[in-house]
């Protein structure tokens, strides 16, 4: 029985070593923040000067099916049965998705 632990601690150490190495190569936390820092110094920069130039009366038009109204979630609600929390969160999610999208490119565009 003595045997085992003291051979199972002589092969654990190098096996732990070895994988412990690429932890130790893997660049430091540092160099893994840079680019959400070039990426938070972009959204900034956008942000302090959009706020300035964007129109007063700026619209955007879209569809009535994608404006999200929660009339129309309780309407489907009422007449749909058994419709499950989840179906409706994943239908908020892609409605307010495609709205984003002609957001942003209507953004780009001004």
């Amino acid at each position: 029985m003595v045997q085992l632990s003291t051979s199972v601690c002589l092969l654990g150490g190098p096996v732990g070593l070895f994988l412990l190495v690429p932890v130790l190569m893997a660049p430091s936390p540092s160099s893994l923040c840079t680019p959400l820092k070039t990426l938070n110094d972009s959204l900034g920069h956008r942000r302090r000067f959009m706020k300035h130039n964007f129109p007063i009366n700026y619209t955007i038009r879209v569809h009535y099916e994608e404006v999200f109204k929660l009339s129309n979630i309780n309407r489907m609600r009422l007449n749909i049965e058994d419709l499950d929390e989840l179906v409706l969160q994943r239908l908020w999610f892609q409605v307010n998705q495609g709205v984003l999208k002609k957001v942003r490119v209507h953004m780009y565009f001004i």
